[in-house]
């Protein structure tokens, strides 16, 4: 969480109202969060199944917000399927983007679809084209875009391939 920027003051906001209001002892282990790298957000149905499509901030002591505003900012964290665990993804880039970062591949570095986004961004840079890059690991050429969009890159999608030699 602190690695996706969260500060540590919401952090510790975040684990004292869950210790406090849903007596939770381990709330990193318990729930699912979100992040929009400020605060920490549990989905409401996580908590109060009565209460649907928002938002709970818990670093800012469960001040609710609307779910369909904040839900293409947050950066979501997703957890082993049987529930237990800690977070083995992490959609960086947004729910709808395919950049991950996941520590069981390329030692955490943010991928896109198991291949590392400083990668793709160093065959554009070389010269290549988006559409060869894409073919070369089996990616769609929005695919290579997202990455090279993460990683601040410019992006002419119609440029030839211009080899640097």
């Amino acid at each position: 969480m602190r690695k996706g920027g969260v500060p540590l003051n919401a952090v510790r906001s975040a684990r004292d109202y869950l210790a406090k209001e849903m007596n939770a002892e381990f709330p990193f282990a318990q729930y699912e969060f979100k992040t929009d790298g400020k605060s920490l957000i549990l989905d409401s149905e996580a908590v109060d199944k009565s209460v649907k499509d928002k938002l709970i901030v818990v670093s800012e002591s469960g001040q609710y917000a609307w779910k369909e505003i904040l839900q293409s900012l947050l950066r979501a964290f997703e957890y082993p399927s049987d529930g237990n665990g800690p977070v083995v993804k992490w959609r960086v880039a947004g729910a709808e983007e395919p950049i991950i970062i996941d520590p069981r591949i390329s030692f955490g570095s943010p991928v896109v679809r198991g291949i590392p986004t400083w990668m793709l961004k160093e065959r554009w840079e070389s010269g290549e084209g988006l559409r060869d890059i894409a073919e070369d690991y089996g990616l769609e050429p929005s695919d290579v875009m997202a990455a090279l969009r993460f990683e601040k890159t410019d992006i002419d999608i119609e440029r030839p391939n211009q080899w640097v030699h």
